[in-house]
């Protein structure tokens, strides 16, 4: 058997006495591992000091808790303090990122001549890690040694054998009464998540009555707003949270009544300053179980924040003994099916743990509850033959130039940097702007969104966006920036869907039919094998559907046949696979219109014609307009084409003011283009639209050549 205490990834919890006991009844073991990685959290030790996000343990709100507060970022000096110096600093040892990256056996070397009764600390970064440490673990078990874990929940799974799951689809849960949430962690970054949900959801809102308990003043509110209040109220100026005064048995009904009409509900406790005890936690939690039991409506679904409160509500207030993991809801929140013996057998379950998640997040996961399908959606795109048509009729209707058909076109331009940020604190400071003002990703998106009216009254229907960008120097030998939505186990980043969202968003109400790329030669390295890059594809897909978009093309990645690319089914013999999986996604009977791109002058290969809805080529690399054509009859000869849409969208060719480019050859074949512009050597701040920091602005002579050509073209 083997033994691990499933503790907190910030360092909080029963530390040493959870480890002593099992090592006093199950021991004893050579070995104690300390293994708070936690890779949806971005939990993670380096050097022996443990990190949330970017910042030392220790210097988080988690350090400061009431009960479980600490002192020390570095692990062995914790080790030392938390056991009140019964271990010495000569008996915890450091496994580096080193020795785990060098393999199994390095690792298990390492482990295997560590003395008897050593603690160990483990400088996890990367999935990776936390396998080969399992791996480590298994050979030195079968070799006789005893080895125990304190760990979070990344090792647990390494053990396992699990991966990250995709995210969960939630199209077949109940409908009728309103969901329920309950949130009961008081830790800060619940109390920030509960605010934005606040602000943002559309709940009937319930605070639990504590009035009879001898507890600080509520916490003063961070700011003079008016939605702090229940939805549509004006800011009375009273503490948050305003407080509803239907205790008791009345406090159940009033939940009874919303969901049984159909709305969500969300139950809080106080945000109050909670004394340095367990009872007073255990008191908040008693009372929300007594609550839950007291309804008599079941709800659609129940999310519990918060550690107490999701464990005392399944196992107290639900009678939970077992549950079917449905899989995460969000990255590090599993979603249960409540097993047959509870009191509401087959209902959809989230444990969201109190210390997971940024801002955002609480609101995240009811939206996805909710599963209410924006139906203010404007925009739908669809496909006929090799036309493209937007709510039914053919884009650019009627419209000739030249003798060229222009009807059923899409002209485009590459923006990939609309959603840019750079995580890598090194190369950050190469994106500041000519003024000195340092890159800012929400103001970067909030300047690409303001100039989309002004593009789509030129004539401009498409736009590609990537969720891993483009080199943001035009072209590049290297990439050391880190600029990608997706996280190395496939999960996606809140705050590049945010950004996202809004573009699309604005998109739709546009009339515009974006193209939204997922994967980035030189960023796809950032995603550690192809099982992630699967899940990569399969969020991103369940995103876009689920959000209700009907108006996007998808591109499974940026030119598939460049070499620099690591996952083998990123390239052209296998990229078809990703194709066909992405298009056999459907919700509500929708399903994503899906290809892939081919690098400059290249014609596609077989496979993915057979699997696409469109095929999108670019024109980087070739010069000589003549070209253009060729490429469109040779890719219309390969086998498997039928009448289906050809787009250029990326193209670094200009010579608008010319009769004869590379414009012009592609619609003079009935063949969609897009504009593909970058800042060259020595050129200034508003050149192109491809080099960070950008200027989104058409302010530059090539820029104003695109626009001018494209109004012609489209007769806008």
């Amino acid at each position: 058997m083997r033994a691990l205490a499933r503790g907190d990834s910030t360092l909080r919890g029963h530390f040493p006495a959870e480890t002593d006991a099992l090592d006093q009844t199950l021991g004893p073991h050579d070995l104690t591992l300390i293994v708070p990685y936690f890779e949806e959290g971005e939990r993670r030790t380096r050097d022996d000091i443990h990190y949330v996000g970017e910042t030392p343990a220790a210097e988080t709100p988690f350090a400061k808790d009431a009960v479980f507060g600490f002192s020390h970022s570095n692990r062995r000096v914790w080790v030392v303090d938390k056991t009140l110096g019964r271990v010495k600093s000569d008996a915890v040892a450091s496994l580096s990122q080193a020795t785990l990256e060098s393999g199994r056996d390095a690792t298990a070397a390492f482990l295997g001549a560590l003395p008897h009764a050593t603690y160990c600390i483990v400088n996890a970064n990367l999935p990776q890690h936390v396998q080969t440490l399992a791996e480590a673990v298994f050979a030195l078990e079968a070799s006789g040694k005893r080895i125990l874990a304190r760990t979070a929940a990344s090792f647990g799974a390494a053990c396992l054998g699990q991966e990250s799951a995709p995210l969960a689809t939630l199209a077949e849960h109940d409908t009728g009464p309103g969901g329920l949430i309950i949130v009961g962690s008081h830790v800060p970054k619940t109390t920030e998540q509960l605010t934005y949900l606040r602000e943002h959801g559309d709940f009937e809102e319930f605070e639990l009555d504590i009035s009879n308990l001898s507890l600080p003043q509520p916490l003063p509110p961070p700011g003079t707003r008016s939605s702090l209040g229940k939805r549509g109220e004006q800011d009375s100026g009273a503490p948050f949270p305003v407080r509803d005064e239907r205790p008791g048995e009345g406090l159940g009904r009033g939940i009874d009544a919303a969901l049984a009409k159909g709305r969500d509900v969300l139950v809080y406790t106080p945000r109050v300053v909670v004394s340095g005890d367990l009872a007073t936690s255990a008191e908040f939690s008693r009372r929300l179980v007594d609550l839950v039991k007291s309804l008599t409506v079941r709800p659609r679904w129940i999310l519990a924040k918060g550690g107490i409160t999701s464990s005392d509500t399944a196992t107290k207030a639900l009678d939970v003994k077992r549950a079917e993991v449905v899989g995460p809801i969000l990255p590090g929140v599993p979603l249960w099916r409540l097993g047959e013996e509870s009191r509401w057998p087959g209902l959809l379950y989230v444990v969201f743990p109190g210390n997971v998640g940024g801002p955002e997040a609480l609101y995240a996961a009811w939206e996805r509850l909710h599963g209410e399908i924006n139906t203010n959606m404007k925009t739908t795109l669809s496909i006929k033959g090799d036309a493209f048509l937007i709510n039914g009729k053919p884009t650019y209707a009627g419209r000739t130039w030249k003798g060229h058909k222009i009807e059923g076109l899409l002209m485009n331009s590459r923006v990939v940097q609309a959603t840019f940020d750079d995580l890598n604190l090194e190369t950050r400071s190469r994106w500041t702007y000519p003024d000195g003002t340092p890159y800012d990703a929400e103001k970067n998106t909030e300047k690409f969104i303001a100039m989309l009216p002004e593009w789509r009254k030129a004539g401009l229907l498409s736009f590609t966006v990537n969720l891993q960008g483009g080199s943001p120097e035009g072209y590049s030998k290297s990439q050391p920036w880190h600029n990608s939505a997706i996280k190395a186990d496939g999960s996606l980043r809140l705050e590049y869907l945010k950004r996202l969202e809004k573009i699309l968003n604005r998109a739709d109400a546009l009339g515009m039919a974006p193209i939204v790329g997922i994967f980035y030669f030189g960023q796809d390295q950032r995603v550690k094998d192809e099982a992630a890059v699967i899940r990569a594809v399969d969020n991103t897909v369940d995103w876009l559907l689920q959000k209700g978009w009907r108006n996007l093309l998808l591109e499974i990645n940026n030119e598939c046949d460049v070499k620099a690319y690591d996952h083998e089914i990123l390239k052209p013999d296998r990229v078809h696979e990703l194709i066909l999986r992405a298009k056999a996604k459907k919700h509500n009977s929708q399903r994503l219109l899906v290809g892939t791109s081919y690098g400059g002058g290249t014609v596609p290969k077989e496979n993915v014609v057979r699997a696409s809805d469109f095929l999108l080529v670019h024109g980087n690399g070739v010069s000589d307009p003549k070209r253009i054509p060729q490429m469109v009859v040779e890719t219309r000869a390969v086998p498997g084409y039928r009448p289906m849409p050809i787009l250029f969208n990326e193209d670094d060719h200009f010579d608008f003011e010319k009769p004869d480019n590379n414009f012009v050859s592609a619609i003079s074949q009935y063949v969609s283009w897009g504009y593909f512009d970058y800042r060259m050597k020595d050129e200034k701040f508003e050149e192109g639209y491809q080099s960070m920091p950008c200027d989104w602005g058409s302010n530059s002579a090539r820029k104003r050549g695109f626009f001018k050509l494209l109004k012609d073209v489209t007769g806008s």
